[in-house]
């Protein structure tokens, strides 16, 4: 799938290309209502503003994930968000 394709080239370290193939990744699986999917689009986006330093950005992408995974009640995904969130504030 696309987060899949993002993550190939987030590993061969091509962040624009990964950052263009999640945002379109965002309205694939939001129009297909493949919510797994779309939170872990968007936690992927933070990741990548993350590390480019737009943090204001990565907070927003981790926050829309974050109610993603909360509202389909993934624990876990939820826990990582949280640390992702807090890692930015230290």
């Amino acid at each position: 799938n696309l987060n899949n394709i993002g993550l190939i080239y987030l590993n061969e370290g091509k962040d624009s290309l990964a950052l263009a193939t999640y945002l379109e990744a965002t309205a694939y699986f939001q129009n297909l209502n493949l919510k797994s999917y779309e939170g872990s689009a968007y936690q992927n986006i933070g990741l990548i503003y993350s590390r480019d330093k737009r943090f204001s950005d990565a907070i927003d992408n981790y926050i829309q994930a974050l109610r993603i995974f909360q509202g389909i009640n993934n624990k876990a995904a939820v826990a990582e968000l949280y640390n992702n969130i807090g890692a930015l504030y230290k």
